[in-house]
């Protein structure tokens, strides 16, 4: 189909995509107790975005949603276990020195604070990185915070992004359980699939 009634039909189509595979997260998310069930669930999510990225829009979603979230249950809750330890301790840290009154613990404080923004860029890069290459689990960690400092202007529009959806989703609550993950997977991919183009690692990148 072409013209208005074209690019309505396909509008339409690319929501009920996106509302497909966040119901998906929220289901798959529950169903491992959230705590064990969000990783995965995002992983299998990055998974499905990251090949309409790449123009498979004819990807079966449901059977790679599960095998993604099968599969990489126990990677994906490792990378994230550890990126959440990483938050804890700069908070820890920060709250720590901030509690010492002196020059020194002021400074501390401002470098780590420095820190944690970088960290907070570089958790947008997590999933993207962990549905792209196939490496170790700490590289993804090292690798996300690389790409976070080469790249501040892809961090920037990732952190921009995700604050517009906030407020969309936000104002018209509705959208919440149809339209709030699934596009923010969708945006978060195509500015770091960009960057993951731009620069060769020595990295195998999954197919």
């Amino acid at each position: 189909m072409e013209g208005l009634i074209g690019r309505i039909y396909s509008l339409c189509e690319w929501i009920m995509r996106f509302a497909y595979i966040n119901i998906l997260w929220i289901f798959f998310t529950l169903l491992g107790f959230i705590v064990f069930g969000a990783a995965p669930a995002s992983a299998a999510m990055f998974t499905i975005s990251r090949k309409w990225v790449m123009g498979k829009e004819d990807t079966p979603i449901f059977s790679v949603f599960w095998d993604t979230y099968r599969k990489g249950f126990v990677k994906a809750n490792l990378v994230t276990f550890f990126m959440l330890l990483i938050g804890f301790l700069l908070y820890i840290d920060i709250r720590l020195f901030q509690q010492m009154e002196n020059i020194i613990s002021y400074v501390i404080s401002f470098i780590l604070m420095g820190v944690l923004l970088i960290y907070f860029a570089a958790c947008f890069y997590i999933f993207p990185l962990l549905v792209h290459y196939e490496i170790k689990i700490f590289q993804y960690i090292k690798y996300s915070f690389l790409y976070a400092v080469s790249y501040p202007m892809h961090s920037i529009l990732m952190i921009v992004g995700t604050v517009i959806i906030y407020f969309v989703v936000t104002a018209i609550p509705g959208l919440l359980p149809v339209l709030s993950v699934g596009p923010l997977s969708v945006l978060i991919i195509s500015i770091s699939y960009r960057v993951f183009s731009k620069k060769t690692q020595h990295m195998g990148s999954l197919t």
